[in-house]
């Protein structure tokens, strides 16, 4: 709907190089906007042009959105917003330097161990085990996640499942470690199973990377 705002909450590559862009709507601009408020122009410019507000990084609202007096978690969430748009665009160190921006918010203005905190984290270990090839040190990162996650979720939430099958690939590249890719990915395959359509992209993947590291490890022996 015109006058409502979205972020990008994340952008994911599947087995089949396909990415996946899930948006959520910020609620404090659900119904339409007001021309005449504080964010007309934010209104305006969206009922005039047909590509999203974020995809221009120079725009007039960049400059409503930032000099606000919105909440400091918001602006962390519009800037992760801007990294997932930098994957999209396969520009990763500009990704990195959003995702360590939003982050430096969510440590200032969230709980410690907060979820949205534990998210930037994943997405910023994303970048160095994926596109700069370190499985090794993202792993750490991700086991760091992984704690946060168990201390601030359910046990069978959807995003501890994401980041078991994160580390499911990690040890897939690791030497020598394809049975704890395996255990891990059977773990994210029983949360999704559980929680997600069969044909959900995020059950499709993990079976996907389950017959992969159990083919490896059929030749292996």
């Amino acid at each position: 709907m015109a006058g409502s705002y979205f972020r990008v909450s994340e952008v994911r590559r599947d087995e089949k190089h396909i990415w996946h862009v899930r948006l959520a709507i910020l609620h404090i601009f659900d119904n339409p906007l007001d021309s005449n408020s504080k964010f007309g122009a934010l209104y305006d410019h969206m009922l005039s042009r047909s590509v999203h507000p974020m995809c221009i990084n120079r725009s007039d609202i960049g400059v409503v959105l930032f000099q606000s007096d919105s909440p400091q978690v918001y602006k962390a969430h519009c800037i992760v917003g801007l990294g997932n748009l930098s994957l999209i665009e396969q520009k990763f160190e500009r990704a990195n330097a959003h995702y360590q921006k939003a982050l430096s918010l969510f440590d200032k203005y969230l709980p410690v161990g907060h979820p949205d905190q534990t998210r930037v984290r994943q997405k910023i270990a994303n970048i160095v085990h994926i596109y700069r090839r370190k499985p090794a040190m993202a792993l750490e990162d991700y086991e760091d996640c992984l704690e946060n996650y168990l201390r601030s979720l359910p046990s069978d939430h959807v995003d501890i499942a994401r980041v078991y099958t994160d580390m499911a690939r990690s040890y897939e590249q690791l030497p020598n470690e394809l049975d704890k890719a395996l255990e891990y990915a059977k773990k994210a395959a029983i949360i999704f199973e559980q929680n997600l359509p069969k044909v959900h992209t995020d059950n499709v993947t993990i079976h996907m990377i389950i017959k992969r590291i159990q083919r490896k490890l059929t030749l292996k022996q």
